[in-house]
């Protein structure tokens, strides 16, 4: 069957408001539809189940009875030949990440992909080479990075406000006591603490250092009863920039803070860092030991109480971000490129390969 494509363009059509499709009916598309409600240039147009139609509008009965016009659709191909939808949010199953986006991207769609989008270099390379040749935007979910703490944190780097920056820390981890075979622990979804969690702490190592220079790993872990790892750390070195420490975990609670240090001094994105509301910084007045600290506060907007996942109504940030570089005609956001896209898949399988897992790929 041939495929046609329409690139999405920001036309008068929009009215404004960029018209979302979401793909997958769990919890986190639930918290991105709450997000869609309170964003002031989106809105919800469908949503597709792959377990059909009937889980689709009990779906939309939960999170948009009032929004009125939103379709509901029994299977992804429906929805991407939905000429209404201008972008998707792709909040499936890790191990269906790549061929979900591969194939709303085919079909024209803008596609939002939540993190982590590819478990390799080559799954990942599948749905650039996709984006590119329909000229269709593409963005790895990293809710974090469109924050007002995170954002913060970019402008105090690119000001010299930390001076050079050499090193970064950063750890994330908590409990899960969910069963072997949950989409967390489960390989033949690509779960695993890497895979979960683990990937905030590579994010913040390419925010600060960026995604071209060299890096060499040196990672460890311990892999669980299922086969996947459940707890890693990773030191890497990016030549020319500087060391990051990072750590991640299923079965430990750990700090789950960020700290950057530089030559003029540090900051430190308090607990938890992929979501937070406060930035410890801190600037050096010159001798040794000497310095000036403050605490920044970036609240969130309120939640609505029928949030799933803690600090989720923060991902109205996203969705503006996206939605604005998606009616500017952006192919990606300077938030989070292809590039760091790519170089997190490199990391990723660096890092399982020095660990000695390896997920269970088609082909």
């Amino acid at each position: 069957r041939k495929r046609w494509y329409y690139p999405v363009v920001f036309s008068p059509s929009m009215q404004g408001a960029v018209r979302w499709g979401i793909a997958g009916a769990g919890r986190i598309s639930s918290d991105f539809a709450l997000a869609l409600r309170a964003a002031k240039n989106a809105n919800l147009g469908a949503v597709a189940a792959k377990s059909g139609s009937e889980r689709a509008r009990a779906f939309v009965e939960k999170v948009a009875a009032d929004v009125g016009d939103v379709a509901s659709f029994g299977s992804y191909e429906e929805l991407a030949e939905d000429r209404s939808i201008d972008a998707v949010y792709v909040g499936v199953l890790n191990d269906a990440h790549v061929e979900t986006a591969v194939q709303f991207l085919e079909a024209g769609k803008a596609v939002l992909l939540e993190k982590p989008a590819a478990p390799t270099a080559a799954e990942m390379q599948k749905i650039l080479d996709a984006a590119e040749k329909t000229s269709t935007f593409f963005q790895e979910a990293y809710w974090t990075r469109f924050m007002p703490s995170t954002k913060h944190i970019r402008e105090l780097i690119a000001a010299g406000d930390l001076g050079e920056v050499t090193y970064v820390h950063s750890d994330i981890g908590f409990v899960c006591d969910d069963p072997d075979d949950s989409r967390m622990l489960n390989p033949a979804h690509l779960g695993g603490s890497l895979m979960d969690v683990g990937v905030y702490a590579l994010h913040f190592a390419t925010m600060v250092y960026g995604a071209e220079a060299e890096v060499k790993v040196q990672a460890t872990g311990q892999l669980g009863r299922s086969g996947v790892d459940v707890a890693g750390a990773a030191l890497c070195t990016f030549d020319g920039k500087g060391i990051a420490s990072l750590a991640w975990s299923l079965v430990g609670e750990s700090h789950q803070e960020l700290l950057i240090v530089g030559s003029k001094g540090r900051c430190r994105l308090l607990r938890p860092s992929h979501c937070s509301e406060k930035l410890e910084v801190e600037l050096n007045e010159g001798s040794r030991g000497r310095h000036e600290s403050k605490v920044l506060e970036f609240p969130h907007p309120p939640p609505t109480g029928e949030e799933c996942y803690p600090n989720s109504q923060a991902l109205k940030y996203e969705v503006e971000g996206v939605s604005d570089a998606i009616m500017n005609g952006r192919l990606e956001s300077d938030e989070f490129t292809w590039k760091e896209s790519m170089r997190n898949a490199e990391l990723v399988e660096e890092i399982c390969g020095q660990i000695g897992f390896q997920f269970p790929l088609p082909g």
